[in-house]
Order: structure tokens, then C-alpha cells, then sequence
């Protein structure tokens, strides 16, 4: 299959105070999907040592190594992702995916692969951060991503926009923006780096006004100074 094979991602379901039901069900639907049709075969690196090997259209087929965690509870939003991305950077994975816990989104059909493996695949071909556009809380307040410029969206359509800052809720960073942020952050108790601190600004769209940067827009701020 054309979308076999993908960037070792570790998937963090953020759950204070619960996962949404139907949350549940997408994030295992995808992992699954992953794990067997577009990844990992059983136990076909072991078969292999005793002389066995894929035929025919398995041959093809390579590994996307996934891994699933549900970060420990905290109120404190932007302490709980620093100490997801702390332990993020102790694997040797790429890409690690941050999901919000009362989310639906468009599963695997056909070529596609899913929401969940096509950012994490494009935060690995960028090298950089990418998310899915979510509606903010409160209806009519739009969505949690600041746009360079006004613009239409043909929602559903795959297509990268560049932003100035996007949300967590349903968002891929690559290792290498993480690492980079992380470095640039201080030590702090209980032994993690503050990467998702909120900060303050001058606003990227109208210069004479400051900006008081949520925990997610200020690590896309950092990652891109």
C-alpha cells in the first residue's frame, strides 16, 4: 500500500478528568489500523531470525511504530505537556502527536491513513508542527489557530497553511522542534523544562498591541525564534 510505513510517533491522550467515549474509540480505531493493514506485522522481525519471510504483498509492507500514552494528571495544562515533551525526548521516537480528550476526527479510507498518522507523517516530512483545525470552546469564537491572513477553509481539504500559531488540541511536533525548545528552557521542580509555558508578546498580526499567549501558542512562538 501506498501509506505503509510511517515515523515512530508516540500518541498522548490528554485525559484530566476523563477521555470522551467516542475519543477512545478513534484514537484505538487508528492505532489499530497502524499496527496491522499500514505497520507493524506481528512478530515478523522475530519470525525472521528462525528463517521466515513475508511473500507476495507483505513483503512490501514496513513498520510504523506507535506507541500510546495518557499523560498523568495535572490542572495545570501547560506543566502536564512539558512533562509529556520531557519524557517524549527520553524515547528515540520522532514524532509525538498531542490529543485532547473530547475529539472525533476522519479515520483511515482507502490511501488515507487517518488523521491521526497523516500529521504525524507531516511533522515528520516538514520537520516542524502541525495541527488540525479545532473550534475553540465557546461557539462563535472561531478556531485555535492564528492565520497569517484572512482566509477561506475548505474544511476536510489536504492542504498545509502556514500559521503563526496553532492549538494542541490535535497537533504533530516533530522531535527536532521540541528538542529546540527544550534547550532553550530552564530547568525547573519537579525535574522538567517549562517548554509550554504561556509568555506574552508583541502581536504577530497588529504590532502595537501585546498578546498573551496560551500554553500552545507560546511553544509555537519559541519553536520558531
Amino acid at each position: 500500500p501506498k501509506s505503509t510505513g510511517g515515523p515512530p510517533t508516540m500518541i498522548a491522550l490528554f485525559a484530566y478528568g476523563g477521555v470522551w467515549p467516542m475519543t477512545m474509540v478513534n484514537v484505538m480505531r487508528d492505532v489499530t489500523k497502524a499496527s496491522t493493514a499500514m505497520g507493524i506485522i506481528s512478530q515478523r522481525e522475530d519470525a525472521a531470525k528462525y528463517g521466515f519471510e513475508a511473500a507476495g504483498a507483505m513483503k512490501y509492507i514496513r513498520p510504523w511504530k506507535l506507541a500510546l500514552t495518557i499523560p498523568h494528571g495535572d490542572a495545570l495544562i501547560d506543566r502536564a505537556r512539558s512533562i509529556c515533551a520531557r519524557d517524549f525526548l527520553k524515547t528515540d521516537l520522532d514524532v509525538l502527536v498531542m490529543i485532547d480528550h473530547d475529539l472525533e476526527w476522519n479515520g483511515s479510507q482507502g490511501e488515507y491513513e487517518g488523521d491521526i498518522c497523516h500529521i504525524a507523517r507531516l511533522a515528520a516530512k516538514t520537520k516542524g508542527i502541525v495541527g488540525g483545525v479545532v473550534s475553540k470552546r465557546t461557539r462563535g469564537e472561531g478556531v485555535a489557530t492564528l492565520f497569517k491572513e484572512e482566509r477561506m477553509l475548505d474544511m476536510g481539504a489536504d492542504e498545509l497553511i502556514e500559521v503563526h500559531y496553532v492549538g494542541s488540541a490535535f497537533t504533530a511536533y516533530h522531535r527536532s522542534a521540541l528538542e529546540a525548545v527544550y534547550e532553550s528552557m530552564g530547568d525547573m521542580e519537579p525535574g522538567f523544562r517549562p517548554t509550554f509555558l504561556p509568555c506574552v508578546v508583541d502581536h504577530p498580526v497588529n504590532p502595537s498591541k501585546r498578546l498573551h499567549l496560551s500554553e500552545d501558542w507560546a511553544f509555537c512562538h519559541r519553536a520558531q525564534q
